[in-house]
């Protein structure tokens, strides 16, 4: 103690030296006193000592507080002890309040640790966020002590084990060991002002904070250079990833530097270069792409670039929810829980939204409508008034503002989009990706890393086809080398590592890295490989005994067999949750066990590496865990006997069903997967009917006919016709109609009608035959249409159902017009326009108005054409229903074209086409833009006139649109006239008319504008047939090459 208390007082005599040495001089000596007197404050223990020490993974916090010389000139003694004080009680209380113990004070520096008496699994991550709260704390502190602005701090921190007891004379409780030594030794090294980490702390952290690469550290003891970290902050939006490894033996990738080499040129390519990329990775079950994702993450994390991540997984359980991975990628980047209330998760998707988007005016708009399409239903905002009846609109208005969104945060800064298990992706989802990744902009700074099996490619070939920057990569199974390096990485703490085990594993494995992983994990448990802290062996008897399973599977159930009764019993019971599955959800499906048991088979199974757990958990009050892998979910599953499974499955239902609360509409799938496999068929499709009717309203088009179709499978032999069942038919009627699948729609508008026939259900009646009718009129059947909308609208009237009675006018007020029974129709869209203004019905009352504008037209009554297309407009814009009011305008525009007033047709054109921009109606906006030529053709305006028809022309070949293109052609010819060239004129018309979608309105247009021109029959006629000779494509080519 002698030598303790003079090292003590040498600490102190240096330190009251700062004013005159400085501290670089004074910091340099104190650093090896501090580490002598640690190690006698902290000496080995006795005999006696024994029981109370322990060996425990600690996180060891060294700080210590420099800069008196300003300080000690202007302040006396005692003052300096005050404000010391001061400044520690607040740096202790941010230790305390984070978890962390204090161990000792060492002059002006402090030793806390995390971990010593309960490990938690965010032990590093408390200690480093009290380290940084800690350097606020300081700097908190200074404009209260102005005299205190000089003062830094040095924070070092480290991860390990160490050993734990009641040392010394004093009996205090204290940690030695190299990772206190290290800890002590970072914190010396680290620079004023900031925090530095080992890489062992680090491993535990990745994701959370923003940190940087530091130089390797040599340290005294170590044999290789330790790497280093400094945190600089903690990310505004953390996920955390998860080190790779067995039984913590952290390992690193073999056998696949030319894919992260490929991933690393790509993410330059997007973030850096600033071009849109697309990077698919590919690969069979446990072939390494969980772990590439893994080493580009880590890779990227300490990057110089400040990007945007988004992050999202598919699950096979979600795979049939409309939306689900888009919903996935914004409620983790903006932290919705899926427990949360639906008014919490919309604050926090407008609050992320905001964030993003503030200097965007309608940022509010998107996220609702957005919002909506996920499935957090938005259905009382005013911006979706006139989207919710029409639910093609809201999707297309949706993906259009999603490509805004992303569009809009990519000019602020490069994002990331990290899409991992896509081969479970739902359809909806998938299809709005390959929207957003064919809208963007070549030059959008975004790089979308695609993590998939190779069946997503069967069943979506096209995702990221059209993308200029397109990186595929396909694992393979790794060489036989590879193997063996793979096993000697894992297994390296046995010292002369047996051939026969090497060639074991590698032998068995065939290459797959998950396989060699597993080998050697069922080997632990057989006790054929012994692990320790330090060093591992192989115990050769045993090895002789093992018989190597022949699959992947069976060495997972090798695995399993080894878990005791407690362990398996839990890990079933998760995998008939699902792959990621919820610890309350296990405990209410294990009444017979009690709740301890279950939660200490989690953790052991957690430590086995069988399970990892995933925060945050989506409900909240839940821990939320994650199958290491599918396929051992899958082989768990398999081992229960149907009869468990029935019974698990009811009581998974149930408790998902109350825990999802107010926003169960977004799990409807899986709660009717687990009714169904419960047994309970008749609650099983119900819920499934519920999950088909809210597909239907997002136009989830093909995940809305498949739960119809299952619904009724569920129900197949009722004893009697049900009236679910005739919804059911309806409803699938109308999916398959809106998917252009017109016989499937009739046969199941069919079976409805016929159902509600023999139940005397008029009113179904009347709804199945208004699919009918809709069908007919697809078809181009009109007097079939007329005949089922007739009957339908009688049996309407005979319920009094004024909201089908609306739906049913308008529609046999269209038939009626495309029949010539103008007066009929006229007198049924006024009726339907009454009906729908009483019901509120504002999509019915839009198409009623739209129609009865038309129909005045051709009465020959403009001024009521306009009053009706006006009211339509100023419907539309009331309701937010853009795309109807950019039809209303167009209809005025032309209405104003046929009066020869072209300026005001010009104007509602260019309305028009304003809208149709804003929205992303690309169909809209080609027609808005020849439309507009031929209005500036009429007013003289020639070379606008052009450019118009020319950009029209590009984005109606993008997009497929023949007959606008036909059109283009045709108004080309009526520029060549107006310019006066009467021969190029006739012979563009002529090529025109080759087209297949030329047709009478284009026939009607020619005659008006073309009628009159100078040009002799004879020569006309000539002209037109060197037309019908030229080819189209290089004609075509030609306009759109021309500036």
């Amino acid at each position: 103690m002698e030598e303790a208390l003079k090292l003590q007082q040498a600490i102190q005599a240096l330190d009251s030296q700062r004013a005159i040495l400085g501290d670089d001089v004074v910091e340099a000596a104190l650093g090896p006193l501090r580490e002598r007197l640690l190690k006698l404050e902290t000496p080995q223990p006795g005999p006696s000592q024994q029981a109370t020490q322990q060996r425990r993974i600690v996180t060891i916090l060294f700080a210590d507080v420099s800069g008196y010389t300003a300080m000690s000139e202007h302040m006396d003694a005692e003052d300096v002890r005050d404000t010391m004080n001061a400044l520690w009680q607040k740096l202790d209380g941010v230790i305390l309040n984070l978890g962390g113990k204090i161990d000792k004070h060492m002059g002006d520096g402090v030793m806390a640790l995390w971990g010593t008496e309960e490990t938690r699994e965010d032990d590093p991550e408390r200690a480093i966020h009290a380290a940084l709260l800690m350097q606020n704390a300081l700097n908190d502190f200074k404009p209260e002590m102005p005299t205190a602005s000089g003062l830094k701090m040095r924070i070092g921190l480290n991860t390990g084990p160490v050993l734990l007891g009641s040392i010394g004379s004093r009996g205090e409780m204290t940690a030695i060991g190299d990772t206190v030594n290290v800890a002590a030794r970072l914190e010396q090294t680290c620079p004023a002002g900031s925090i530095l980490i080992s890489h062992d702390s680090y491993r535990h952290v990745r994701g959370v904070f923003e940190v940087e690469f530091q130089p390797p550290l040599d340290v005294k003891g170590k044999s290789e250079p330790l790497q280093t970290y400094l945190v600089t902050a903690l990310k505004p939006r953390a996920f955390r990833l998860y080190t790779r490894g067995v039984e913590g033996v952290e390992t690193r990738m073999i056998g696949r530097d030319d894919s992260f080499a490929r991933l690393k040129f790509a993410f330059e390519d997007a973030l850096v270069d600033g071009n849109l990329t697309v990077a698919t990775v590919t690969g069979d079950a446990g072939i390494g792409k969980s772990r590439l994702l893994y080493e580009f993450n880590t890779w990227a994390e300490v990057q110089k670039v400040s990007w945007w991540v988004f992050k999202g997984r598919a699950s096979q359980s979600m795979q049939n929810t409309p939306y689900a991975l888009l919903r996935d990628i914004f409620s983790t980047r903006f932290e919705i829980q899926d427990s949360d209330s639906l008014t919490t998760a919309h604050l926090k998707l407008e609050r992320g939204f905001e964030e993003f988007l503030l200097d965007v005016p309608d940022w509010r708009e998107k996220a609702h409508v957005i919002g909506h399409l996920i499935g957090l239903n938005f259905s009382e905002s005013p911006h979706l008034r006139g989207l919710l009846n029409d639910p093609r609109q809201l999707r297309q208005q949706a993906l259009f503002y999603l490509t805004r969104f992303f569009q809009s945060i990519c000019l602020q800064s490069p994002a990331l989009m990290m899409l991992d298990d896509l081969q479970w992706a739902d359809s909806g989802s998938l299809d709005a990706l390959q929207y957003l990744f064919t809208n963007l902009p070549e030059s959008t700074p975004l790089m979308a890393l695609v993590i998939t099996r190779p069946t997503l490619f069967e069943r979506y070939p096209n995702l990221g086809r059209d993308i200029k920057n397109l990186t595929r990569i396909h694992l393979h199974p790794l060489s036989k080398n590879d193997s063996r390096l793979l096993v000697n990485e894992i297994l390296r703490k046995v010292p002369d590592l047996p051939d026969a085990v090497r060639e074991l594993v590698v032998g068995g494995a065939e290459g797959n890295p998950f396989y060699v992983e597993e080998l050697i994990k069922m080997l632990i448990d057989q006790r054929v490989i012994y692990t320790g802290d330090d060093q591992w062996r192989v115990e050769p008897g045993r090895l002789a005994s093992v018989n190597v399973p022949s699959t992947l599977s069976e060495v997972l159930q090798a695995r399993l067999d080894s878990l005791t009764i407690p362990e398996r019993l839990t890990i079933q019971r998760a995998a008939v949750v699902g792959r990621i599955f919820w610890d309350q959800a296990i405990l209410n499906s294990s009444p017979d066990v009690p709740d301890y048991e279950i939660l200490e088979a989690l953790q052991t199974l957690r430590r086995k590496e069988l399970i990892y757990e995933r925060r945050p958990a989506v409900f909240s009050g839940t821990r939320e865990y994650t199958f290491k892998h599918s396929l051992f979910q899958e082989v768990t599953y398999e081992t229960l006997l149907k009869r468990q499974r029935t019974g698990l499955h009811m009581l998974v239902a149930r408790w998902l069903d109350q825990a999802s609360g107010e926003r169960r509409g977004e799990y409807l799938a899986q709660i009717g997967e687990h009714y169904e496999k419960g047994g309970d068929f008749n609650r099983a499709a119900e819920i499934f009917s519920q999950a088909a009717e809210r597909a239907l309203s997002l136009s989830a088009l093909a995940e809305a006919r498949g739960f119809f179709e299952h619904a009724i499978r569920l129900l197949e032999h009722p004893d009697q016709p049900v009236r679910d069942i005739i919804e059911m038919q309806i409803g699938l009627a109308d999916a398959c109609l809106q998917l252009g699948e017109h016989l499937q729609a009739r046969q199941h508008a069919e079976t409805a009608a016929s159902l509600a026939s023999d139940m005397q259900i008029d009113i179904l009646v009347a709804e199945a035959l208004v699919q009918l009718g809709q069908v007919a009129s697809y078809l181009g059947n009109y007097q079939d249409a007329y005949s089922y909308l007739t009957g339908a609208l009688y049996l309407a009237r005979e319920e009094g159902n004024q909201s089908t009675m609306a739906r049913v006018l308008v529609g046999l007020g269209s038939v009626e017009w495309r029949l010539g029974e103008i007066e009929s129709a006229r007198l049924h869209c006024e009726e339907s326009y009454q009906l729908a203004s009483q019901t509120g019905d504002t999509t019915t009352l839009l198409s009623a108005l739209n129609r009865l504008g038309v129909i005045m037209g051709a009465l020959g009554r403009p001024a009521d054409e306009e009053k009706y297309y006006q009211q339509a407009l100023s419907l539309a814009i009331s309701v937010g229903n853009r795309e109807r009011a950019a039809t209303a305008l167009n209809n005025l525009g032309a209405l104003a074209g046929e009066q020869n007033e072209w300026q005001k047709s010009f104007n509602y054109y260019l309305r028009a086409q304003a809208i149709s921009q804003e929205t992303g109606a690309k169909h809209g906006e080609a027609l808005h833009l020849i439309n507009l030529g031929l209005a500036a053709i009429q007013l003289g305006r020639h070379q606008d006139a052009f450019a118009y028809l020319r950009d029209g022309a590009r984005l109606a070949l993008e997009i497929g649109a023949q007959p606008v293109l036909v059109s283009v052609m045709l108004y080309l010819g009526i520029l060549k006239l107006a310019q006066g060239d009467p021969e190029q004129a006739f012979e563009l018309l002529g090529l025109a008319k080759t087209h297949p979608a030329w047709d009478s309105e284009n026939e009607r247009e020619m005659n008006i504008y073309l009628g009159e021109a100078t040009l002799q029959a004879e020569a006309a006629q000539s002209a037109m047939q060197r037309g019908q000779a030229l080819d189209w494509d290089a004609t075509l080519n030609a306009i759109l090459t021309t500036s």
